[in-house]
């Protein structure tokens, strides 16, 4: 005789829990929480376990199979996301902000570990080491960074601001001993700290007391044992200060060349994609395409200032990107460059045409996940229609 299914929703709230709707927890999951309160269309993984005295999880939560959440405090943001085979048990709090993600094979430990919103963490990303259980060992990462494997020592704390990216193989550490410092030899345990607009290159390794400045680069390989100013290129072993007053601005002129350079790599794309482009027209501050997909006339342009060709809202989809238009036209898009604003539908194609911008450091954050459209060929793999 089979056994019912456990309900883990009803079994929650039966137990006092806040649930909304439509959510879904399955049965092999295990939550144990004395405050619960979930948002709706949650989803839980299979053998998934909770252990908190505080679980928040917004709207929209998902969290895969076979993870490990344990903290006294949880708190997932709307839309965040963490993959499966997670092994994150902070003691204090863990936090993630809304439409943060974090994907496979994570192991973070510490005292605090809080990331803010629009954080894109890849697979088997490490935090702890040693030094972890101390009460200095906090992480706190800002808005909109991006990091991967990377091993994050805590052993005092470790903060990264806004739009930062830890590139594939970075390495931070917060202590470095092995000798005895009473035969001279030194023991160092200081915190390291990165301002925002930091790109940190493949396999650096940052050492302890370390800060580096708003907006400066640091090459790939390099070790960084001194802190660095804002606005550098740094590279080496040890890291040294290559190049200052980084970048240099460009002209109005010049961005009109990259916009453009940009779009001819696009253009490409798109036919790969499906989309059929009949017309390109490039002048000297602004390009055009148009394409058909879909039995629908689209227009995908770039134009700078108020004054805008009428062809830029000549189809049945409009795509403008520009720096300061504006149209009242409703099948209009605008993505503006200034802002990093969207006004228009958040179609397939705008979501694509973000994440191929992304490419180039032009981020439209604040509209969901970052998505593309798959190549006409992956789609052509349709194995049910074969057989």
């Amino acid at each position: 005789m089979s056994q019912k299914p456990i309900d883990r929703v009803a079994e929650l709230s039966n137990n006092g829990a806040d649930i909304g709707r439509d959510v879904i927890i399955h049965e092999s999951a295990e939550i144990i929480a004395s405050n619960i309160k979930i948002g709706d269309s949650v989803q839980i993984g299979p053998n998934t376990r909770i252990l908190s005295k505080k679980l928040v999880l917004e709207s929209g939560v998902k969290i895969g199979s076979n993870c490990m959440l344990r903290c006294n405090q949880i708190q997932l943001g709307h839309e965040s996301r963490i993959g499966n085979n997670n092994d994150i048990q902070p003691y204090g709090l863990f936090k993630m902000g809304k439409t943060s993600r974090i994907g496979n094979q994570a192991h973070i430990r510490g005292r605090e570990v809080t990331l803010g919103d629009d954080v894109f963490i890849t697979n088997s990303f490490r935090v702890g080491g040693g030094g972890r259980n101390e009460p200095y060992a906090i992480l706190t990462v800002g808005d909109r960074c991006t990091m991967h494997n990377n091993f994050i020592n805590l052993a005092k704390p470790v903060t990264i601001g806004n739009d930062v990216g830890l590139s594939p193989d970075v390495i931070l550490i917060t202590h470095g001993y092995w000798q005895s410092v009473l035969d001279g030899y030194s023991a160092t345990y200081a915190p390291i700290t990165i301002h925002n607009w930091v790109i940190v290159g493949m396999r650096a390794t940052i050492l302890p007391g370390v800060e580096i400045g708003e907006n400066t680069t640091v090459g790939a390989g390099a070790i960084v044992s001194r802190s660095l100013p804002a606005r550098c290129v740094a590279a080496g072993i040890p890291a040294r200060v290559i190049k200052t007053d980084y970048p240099t601005p460009i002209s109005e002129q010049k961005q009109d060349e990259i916009m453009k350079d940009i779009l001819q790599v696009y253009r490409p794309l798109l036919v790969d994609k499906g989309f059929d482009v009949t017309k390109v027209v490039e002048e000297k501050y602004s390009t055009l395409i148009e394409m058909t997909y879909d039995s629908k006339k689209i227009v995908l342009s770039y134009f700078r200032g108020p004054e805008i060709s009428a062809q830029a809202f000549g189809g049945d989809v409009n795509i403008l990107l520009t720096f300061d238009g504006q149209s009242k036209e409703p099948s209009t898009v605008i993505m503006n460059l200034n802002t990093l604003k969207i006004s228009g539908e958040l179609s397939p194609l705008v979501h694509d045409i973000r994440d191929f911008l992304r490419r180039y450091g032009i981020r439209f954050f604040g509209y969901g996940y970052f998505s593309s459209i798959p190549p006409q060929i992956s789609r052509d793999l349709d194995y049910d229609s074969m057989y």
